[in-house]
């Protein structure tokens, strides 16, 4: 319709009309390339805000989670610390033989921990990164999620101690069995180490603590595990204000 008019004005040298619908042309124009820059910036504001709330709720529930293997990682340290404090100079716990061979095994729990980093790297593969518009968060998200998340989360915050498998292998079926039901509880996302009562008598708990913790090698092992639980303790403090 448009070209037609033009195409008539032209014919018959009428400038000004063709002036004017050119004027409109460009007008057109414009304002269709400016409501696609309007569109864009609210789809651009739209996705940073569903970006942000994401990435909050995955720093909050990494909050939650590594104050969880803190009071963890901290209390399996202690019971280490039991079994260490025996071995190494005599000293015993109330419930003597049986609470040595269970603070063995309390030991040798693990919890470890892996950063939520889904809203992060969807973000990084689909170059929406730049919807950070402060650098200096950017920066810090960075640090977080590359740099302490690689440190941390493929190594220390995922240790497997070989005292794990050594204590489990010495300790008898049946008493393993009892820990098991009675010393440890795993509810969803929980992790609690019990206070149990023995399921044998002393002597016999005697015998069992002595085989075990007189296997070469077993408290050197612990001894390292118990240091490594302690700097995840410390770990953690830095990281969680990080978040």
């Amino acid at each position: 319709m448009i070209l037609r008019r033009v195409a008539t004005a032209i014919r018959s040298q009428d400038w000004f009309t063709v002036v004017i619908e050119f004027v409109i042309v460009v007008a057109g124009v414009l304002f269709a390339l400016q409501v696609g820059n309007w569109n864009e910036v609210r789809a651009d504001r739209e996705r940073a805000q569903a970006y942000r709330e994401r990435m909050v709720s995955d720093l909050k529930n990494d909050i939650v989670e590594l104050e969880k293997r803190k009071l963890f990682w901290s209390a399996a340290a202690g019971e280490g610390r039991i079994a260490l404090a025996y071995a190494e100079q005599g000293r015993v716990p109330e419930d003597v033989a049986w609470g040595v061979l269970r603070a063995l095994l309390h030991a040798s729990q693990v919890w470890r921990f892996i950063f939520n980093q889904a809203t992060y790297l969807e973000m990084q593969s689909a170059g929406d990164l730049r919807l950070i518009g402060d650098t200096q968060l950017r920066s810090n998200l960075a640090y977080y999620y590359v740099t302490v998340a690689e440190r941390r989360g493929d190594g220390m915050y995922q240790s497997l101690p070989r005292y794990r498998e050594t204590v489990r292998s010495l300790v008898p079926s049946l008493i393993s069995q009892y820990y098991w039901q009675a010393c440890h509880e795993q509810p969803p996302g929980e992790q609690h180490l019990k206070p149990c009562p023995s399921p044998m008598d002393e002597a016999e708990a005697e015998a069992v603590l002595e085989a075990v913790i007189g296997h070469p090698g077993l408290i050197a092992e612990l001894r390292f595990w118990v240091d490594t639980l302690e700097v995840l303790d410390r770990l953690v403090i830095d990281d969680i204000p990080m978040s």
